[in-house]
């Protein structure tokens, strides 16, 4: 019997069955599991410090959905921020015939694509900056609390500006949600002067004259498309295309 259960096993990992999810405190290589689907991760170590399970959502009102969010977040040595990473999807739901998602409707960011989005299934690319990169914040929500007491207790240093990309697709009764947020001053572009988010220099209006952030953004926005293609297929088909995603822009 032992060895019918080690055979049996051994079938089931190599048939690519559904891995247990991570949890927190876990560190993870290459992809991330949640429920049924698998994420896609740039290389290098990402540890897991905040989840949250929740029903609801940007659904209409009679609609109640059941999915999770994990945060990861990857440092270097010497404890600098490198890249974080919110990544959710459902775990199940009953029928949706309208999703509701306005990211896509923003003017102000420096890029976003609605893709192959309808009017009751969205999906939308996207890519812009945080300013105050968790400097600012007094998060009410627990999952929030949870990840700003991480950076402190691990005394991570953080850059004043974050760049960030991320792609949300809406099919039917589920969904992804992938964003990634890059440290820029690991690729010298560095904000000294820490400006409100109205006045710096990665405003849709200001980086038109900085063609060293304009070339970074380009890079984010190539990155971008093959995150889109593989997350797109983790939620119709529960796994990436590529066993990981590429190094983050900038970075070899």
């Amino acid at each position: 019997m032992l060895i019918k259960s080690f055979v049996f096993s051994l079938t089931l990992a190599l048939s690519g069955a559904v891995l247990a999810d991570s949890k927190v405190g876990d560190e993870v290589v290459g992809q991330l599991q949640i429920g049924k689907r698998s994420f896609a991760l740039p290389p290098g170590k990402w540890t897991v410090v905040a989840e949250r399970e929740s029903r609801g959502g940007q659904v209409n009102e009679s609609v109640s959905t059941n999915d999770k969010t994990q945060y990861l977040v990857q440092i270097d040595g010497q404890s600098k921020f490198v890249s974080a990473a919110t990544l959710s999807t459902t775990l199940s739901s009953i029928r949706v015939t309208n999703w509701n998602d306005s990211t896509c409707d923003r003017k102000d960011w420096l890029f976003t694509d609605k893709l192959d989005a309808t009017m009751t299934h969205p999906a939308c690319s996207f890519v812009n900056y945080s300013a105050n990169f968790w400097g600012g914040n007094n998060p009410k929500e627990e999952f929030d609390k949870t990840i700003l007491s991480w950076y402190r207790d691990n005394k991570v240093v953080m850059p004043y500006n974050a760049v960030f990309t991320g792609y949300r697709k809406y099919f039917s009764s589920d969904y992804v949600r992938a964003t990634f947020w890059f440290n820029p001053e690991l690729v010298g572009l560095i904000d000294a002067d820490k400006k409100p988010f109205a006045q710096s220099p990665w405003t849709i209006d200001n980086i038109k004259t900085d063609s060293a952030r304009l070339a970074y953004i380009e890079q984010v926005k190539t990155w971008n498309q093959t995150m889109v293609k593989n997350s797109k297929a983790t939620l119709m088909d529960g796994k990436p295309i590529d066993a990981g995603l590429p190094p983050m822009p900038g970075i070899n």
